[in-house]
């Protein structure tokens, strides 16, 4: 190789993905119903790295209602943080990349992308996704389960794909993922196995048995609201037989505001339920399954809690944030900063720029840090002022709140006498 050709291969362009714009161009199938054996059988097969069986229900859950708005809450609580770039360490002359970056995120990396991310990982305890539009407007769009698999001999994950190769032939069939390449994104709750780590080994559980106890109460609401009617005699020999079959039978057809006779010493009463037996059943029922739905998704029960319940922090619940535990939150944010860093942001800045060094790459932050609470911001000013107008006492706070401060200099303002060295 001539000296000009060494030094011509710096310059040419960078190379797009091999396997570029592969598609999951299939409709997954769906569980229509399940029971608790079959949410067994598939928590099994999932935990063998057999995703068949959970990725059916991966869309059947869904149909939950408490499930799907704890999803939602969950979502939002993430993709609603201040977002921001973190300069790199080295950036170099890469200020073009970093305007062109930011101008395109928001397709690269949607919102609607980041919540998919954000629900398919919490569920199935990893999310994989492709990147594909490297010609015009590259995008990210989320795989559905159902296509994955996880091969042990080669300890990755593949998937069942259709893709376009080198020659322009259509193909098909399992592809090895491989994150970063350009091609293929993947989003884990742990580094080893992380399928272990989705919800999907407790939520169908749960499903099974919410959908059920909702169908006993809606028979103990049902036998609640509506008591049966009991028919006492004092004497029945003043009364015919025939009477009393008449009495049963209007009973029968006894409806809102109808009106029978009563055979001669009869009377009728209400066989209604003990006072707290309808609050009890709700409690240990619809209620308890909710809460343990609600913690298993966001970590804790504040909305539930908020309703009465000893410990509920009461109707200032407001921001999306609150309700959602806060290390998970950072962990949701943690997940999409650090695998956005190196598997999309890398791999723009290589295939749009020509620029492989990652220590050139911004990272995308989204600020997690919990708000400051006024009230509380308040206070400790209000503290801290008084501490001050005390003398001495200002430098004891500053020591015990760890705040670096200048003894002699604090004397000085405070025109105190200052301390003699010894």
């Amino acid at each position: 190789m001539g000296f000009f050709q060494s030094v011509a291969k710096f310059f040419q362009p960078a190379r797009y993905p091999d396997k570029r714009n592969v598609s999951q161009d299939r409709i997954p199938y769906t569980l229509t119903s399940y029971d608790l054996a079959a949410a067994e059988l598939a928590v099994i097969e999932h935990e063998n790295a057999n995703f068949q069986w959970t990725a059916g229900l991966f869309d059947a859950i869904d149909r939950d209602d408490r499930v799907n708005a704890c999803f939602n809450t969950r979502e939002l609580a993430v993709t609603g943080l201040p977002f921001e770039w973190i300069p790199s360490t080295h950036p170099g002359d890469s200020s073009r990349a970093f305007r062109s970056i930011k101008d395109n995120w928001s397709v690269l990396f949607s919102q609607s992308a980041q919540r998919q991310v954000i629900r398919t990982t919490a569920i199935m305890g990893f999310c994989i996704c492709s990147i594909n539009g490297w010609k015009d407007q590259p995008y990210l769009e989320p795989w559905h389960p159902r296509w994955i698999t996880y091969n042990y001999t080669t300890g990755g994950f593949e998937a069942q794909a259709d893709w376009t190769d080198k020659s322009g032939m259509q193909k098909s069939g399992r592809i090895p993922v491989q994150p970063g390449d350009g091609t293929w994104v993947i989003f884990k709750s742990r580094m080893t196995r992380p399928w272990m780590g989705g919800l999907i080994r407790v939520l169908p559980q749960l499903i099974v048995y919410r959908q059920a106890n909702l169908i006993d109460w809606g028979r103990h609401g049902k036998r609640h609201g509506n008591p049966p009617i009991v028919v006492e005699s004092t004497d029945i020999r003043s009364a015919k037989i025939e009477d009393y079959q008449r009495l049963a039978d209007s009973l029968q057809e006894l409806v809102g505001d109808s009106v029978i006779m009563l055979p001669n010493g009869a009377k009728t009463s209400l066989l209604e339920l003990k006072k707290d037996a309808f609050k009890a059943f709700v409690s240990f029922g619809p209620e308890f399954l909710d809460q343990c739905i609600a913690i298993s998704i966001l970590g804790q029960n504040l909305t539930t809690s908020s309703s009465g319940i000893t410990g509920g922090l009461g109707s200032n619940i407001s921001a999306t944030q609150s309700k959602v535990r806060q290390d998970y939150i950072e962990a949701d944010a943690s997940l999409l900063s650090d695998s956005s860093h190196k598997q999309i942001c890398l791999p723009y800045y290589l295939y749009e720029h020509g620029i492989r060094n990652i220590h050139q790459v911004p990272t995308p932050h989204w600020n997690s840090a919990p708000p400051e609470d006024a009230r509380l911001l308040a206070e400790v000013a209000t503290i801290t002022a008084n501490a001050w107008n005390s003398g001495l006492e200002a430098i004891a706070l500053a020591k015990k709140m760890k705040y670096p401060i200048d003894e002699d200099q604090a004397l000085k303002m405070l025109r105190m006498p200052m301390k003699k060295r010894e």
